[in-house]
């Protein structure tokens, strides 16, 4: 028995009309109608991820509603069923067909579960319009523009700029500046030339003077009975208080040219059909409108002059309080809500929250690597003049990229963020094209000394509420035991949403990490990433990413801690991550990677280095990092980084105090640290400024070291006249007629 409370909306015209009747289902929350405007026009409200019961009314016939995904009739007839919202969140166009005909449309509003979706919306744009002003500043100067209404642009982007306007006035901020005008506003001096009778006595000056001297009057004679007549006068300068500044007059010719832009956007809305997304642009110019109004109608504002000039230099404009803001916004509104942007974002009266959280999201991650880099990206380059006027280049399936260089542990970076970039086949990925939302690549800035590229993704997800949805925890299985037809119906993330990371991770070639960007609660900021093993590196998980009210972005500290974590990483020298994708590529790259060319002993030419090890810690350290140091050039026993010795095809170990040997092999290039570098990583009391860092790979064959000993090593290394713990390089020959 479903609950008593129910909505209902007509569909088709007068002769045959269908009325769709909503109701819920017990214990869940009820659908209500909300009215828009005087018109009458109300629109059927339904929450995100419920189920509902409908029903529809009207002439006897088979009927068929779409979309099908949400309407699920229970009879063949389609005239009652379950409407299950989803992940559908905005305006969902319903049309009802008989026959194959339509027969009538409406339209209904799905509510995210997120109450504050409307306020996020609004502080998004703010962020978006204040992003995007400061490059056009840096673009366009203020002064040389020709600010002008274009009231040939259509309905939508009409209401792309209502909705740039309301995010900038509706402000709390802004509000308070308003106020701050009104409570005390700017005061210029005006000079007025006023009559003044010479008998009363003047005070002198260089004006009354002039003025004297052209009536023929002596100054001299001035103050003697009967020298002059009483009955004439002169003029004389008086300062008097005024707000009719230039300050002022820009403030209500803000304010004016706002109201013109509502006056356009409400007839171009009349102008569209009687539909409720209509009815809710109509409601919302109303108010903002209501709101410009009665600011306007301040004695302030009432008795001022036109503005005749853009008063950019003004100083009252750009630093006091109040002006400033109403200044600011000015500029953010003419020169940011005049950007194109995707119109699906902008329709009148819908709030398509998750595509403007995709392109904010992007903005705020490109300031967090902007920030680890230490470098501006040239995002200036994101804005074009078209035959639109400005454009924004960021467009959903439109590959973007910003370019940076950043050093790190002694390595120069170039660091790459894009936007929609293609991961094509086979490339990019090795299975089906990839496309993530955005993408971080980290390379060498020089091909000399090369070291692994490391790409992390991200996608924003903004229905992602709760990321315990996204990635339940091993002990609560009860996540993963819904389907994702329930999981769907219930608005929560599916396991699709973790798997899109998985393949995105696992099919594009280099990618070391995939995380989820999504606006989730506070609690949820601390929440760290998973990792595949020990280090941070491979990995996924998800990081919040939330606007506030006062213009801060929540989890933007974490975030940017997490790309510093992940540059450091990529330029660290002896990282698992970096040793194991080396040997991927020797095994699966091509055919001239280093390989195990020896099967059986290793040939008398084959070079060996042998390497001195001081002590047990100094052996565990070695097993531990796989990792040999040698001493740089300047000490004893020091050697160059272009030494033949780094080119030895094996290492043989050999440590005197605890009498050990082991045999390995060199599988990259040295890499210098410096002492402080290399006591990080756990090596036990470096003596030296800078040591020289080359990988190993053990070679597990006891058989070719059989027949030596640690004493028969040292007696090599002592016939060859290196210094104690100096490094030697031989034939494989050569140490076994020596030391057998």
């Amino acid at each position: 028995m479903a609950d008593e409370q129910l909505v209902q909306t007509a569909v088709g015209g007068v002769q045959s009309a269908y009325v769709l009747r909503i109701s819920a289902l017990p214990g869940k929350p009820a659908p209500h109608a909300k009215s828009l405007s005087a018109s009458s026009y109300e629109l059927v409200q339904l929450l995100e991820g419920e189920e509902y019961l409908y029903s529809w009314d009207g002439p006897a016939a088979d009927l068929v509603t779409e979309p099908r995904e949400l309407f699920r009739p229970d009879r063949l007839a389609g005239r009652s069923g379950r409407l299950r919202t989803g992940l559908s969140v905005g305006f969902v166009p319903v049309t009802v067909f008989v026959s194959a005909k339509e027969a009538g449309s409406c339209e209904l509003e799905v509510r995210p579960r997120k109450l504050t979706y409307e306020e996020e919306y609004k502080w998004m744009l703010r962020d978006i319009a204040e992003q995007m002003t400061e490059l056009l500043m840096e673009r366009f100067a203020a002064s040389n523009l020709q600010f002008s209404v274009d009231v040939e642009r259509n309905a939508s982007t009409l209401y792309q700029r209502f909705e740039f306007l309301r995010a900038l006035v509706g402000s709390d901020h802004f509000q308070g500046a308003m106020q701050e005008i009104l409570r005390r506003p700017h005061t210029g001096w005006v000079t007025i030339p006023t009559p003044m009778s010479i008998s009363r006595g003047v005070k002198p000056s260089f004006s009354v003077s002039r003025q004297l001297t052209r009536l023929g009057i002596d100054v001299g004679v001035l103050g003697r009975p009967g020298s002059i007549d009483s009955s004439r006068s002169i003029f004389q300068d008086k300062t008097e208080a005024t707000h009719d500044t230039a300050p002022n007059r820009f403030v209500r010719h803000a304010f004016k040219h706002w109201l013109f832009l509502l006056g356009d956007v409400q007839a171009a809305l009349e102008a569209q059909p009687r539909t409720a997304p209509a009815a809710r642009g109509l409601a919302e110019v109303a108010e903002l409108t209501i709101a410009i109004e009665q600011f306007l109608s301040s004695d302030l504002f009432l008795a001022l002059g036109e503005l005749d000039r853009f008063p950019s230099e003004d100083q009252v404009l750009q630093k006091r309080q109040g002006y400033r803001e109403v200044f600011r916004a000015f500029l953010e509104f003419e020169l940011g809500a005049l950007l194109t942007w995707d119109e699906s974002a902008f329709s009148a009266g819908t709030r398509n929250v998750a595509a403007t959280y995709e392109y904010w999201a992007f903005l705020q991650l490109a300031k967090c690597v902007a920030r680890v880099a230490g470098v501006d990206f040239a995002m200036k380059e994101l804005l074009t003049v078209d035959k639109l006027g400005l454009s924004i280049q960021i467009r959903k399936g439109v590959e973007q990229v910003f370019c940076g260089t950043a050093t790190c542990n002694g390595r120069r970076m170039s660091i790459e963020l894009w936007f929609n970039k293609v991961y094509g086949v086979p490339q990019g990925s090795w299975s089906r094209s990839m496309r993530p939302d955005y993408s971080l690549l980290i390379q060498p800035e020089s091909r000399d000394k090369p070291f692994e590229i490391v790409l992390v993704h991200f996608d924003a997800k903004y229905r992602v509420q709760f990321i315990r949805k996204l990635l339940a925890s091993a002990q609560g299985l009860e996540e993963d035991d819904l389907s994702d037809e329930d999981a769907l119906a219930r608005g929560e993330a599916t396991s699709g949403d973790l798997l899109k990371m998985h393949a995105y991770r696992d099919a594009i070639r280099k990618t070391a990490g995939a995380y989820v960007l999504y606006p989730g609660g506070d609690a949820e900021l601390g929440r760290k990433p998973l990792s595949e093993y020990q280090e941070l590196l491979p990995g996924l998980g998800a990081f919040v990413l939330r606007p506030a009210e006062g213009g801060d972005v929540l989890g933007s500290a974490e975030l940017q801690e997490f790309i510093e974590r992940v540059v450091d990483h990529a330029s660290a020298r002896l990282t698992q991550h970096q040793r194991s994708r080396y040997w991927d590529d020797a095994v699966y790259g091509p055919t001239d990677s280093n390989r195990d060319i020896y099967a059986a002993l290793p040939p008398g030419a084959a070079t060996v280095l042998l390497g001195f090890v001081k002590s047990k810690r100094h052996w565990q350290w070695i097993e531990k990092t796989a990792s040999y140091n040698v001493r740089v050039s300047g000490r004893e026993g020091g050697v160059g980084g272009d030494s033949a010795l780094f080119n030895a095809q094996l290492i043989l170990l050999y440590c005197p105090s605890t009498r050990a040997i082991g045999l390995a092999r060199i599988v990259a290039g040295p890499e210098q640290l410096s002492a402080l570098e290399l006591k990080a990583t756990g090596y036990p009391q470096p003596r030296g400024a800078a040591y020289w860092c080359v990988q190993l790979l053990r070679v597990n064959r006891p058989d070719w070291i059989a027949d030596l000993s640690c004493a028969a090593v040292e007696s090599v290394v002592a016939s060859q006249g290196a210094p104690v713990g100096g490094p030697v390089l031989l034939t494989w020959a050569e140490l076994l007629s020596k030391a057998v």
